[in-house]
């Protein structure tokens, strides 16, 4: 699905570390968790909030194994609310794990639940029109969702 995406490419001998996420856009209300097709949906939602006062942070974690938890982390400690979202399906795939774990480290300090977006437990449709994938819709919807609970005051 990003054979015919086009960006910059880098000069030189570039390495990307396997197991390091990349935080591809700085925010202060809501961490978006993601890989693969995905990232470029999250920035798109979180430019779109951006202009209504809600600001993404959006992580791209590059590799699920191994898998980059302390970036994850330390966003979600800072913003007290996640989103994780992927084009796999949202029960059994990754994003149940990514979810579980941020829950289980930081339950006491999330403002509300972590939001799993992906696709449902369907055959992929052949064609484009059936999309079956999260949309910026989708997370910009939840990421309202997620900023109408109020922060306390720990």
């Amino acid at each position: 699905m990003l054979f015919s995406v086009k960006g910059p490419v880098p000069d030189g001998d570039v390495r990307i570390p396997f197991g390091v996420a990349d935080i591809k856009r700085h925010g202060s209300d809501v961490t978006v968790v993601t890989y693969g097709p995905q990232v470029a949906i999250a920035l798109a939602a979180a430019e779109e909030l951006s202009a209504e006062g809600i600001e993404l942070e959006v992580i791209d974690l590059r590799t699920l194994v191994p898998l980059d938890m302390q970036t994850v982390l330390e966003s979600v400690s800072r913003t007290r609310r996640a989103i994780v979202t992927h084009q796999a399906t949202t029960s059994v795939g990754p994003g149940a794990e990514i979810a579980s774990r941020i829950t289980e480290e930081l339950f006491s300090d999330l403002e509300a639940p972590v939001v799993r977006i992906g696709a449902p437990s369907v055959p992929v449709p052949f064609s484009t029109s059936l999309n079956i994938f999260p949309t910026p819709e989708t997370i910009k919807d939840a990421a309202r969702q997620l900023c109408r609970v109020p922060l306390s005051t720990k």
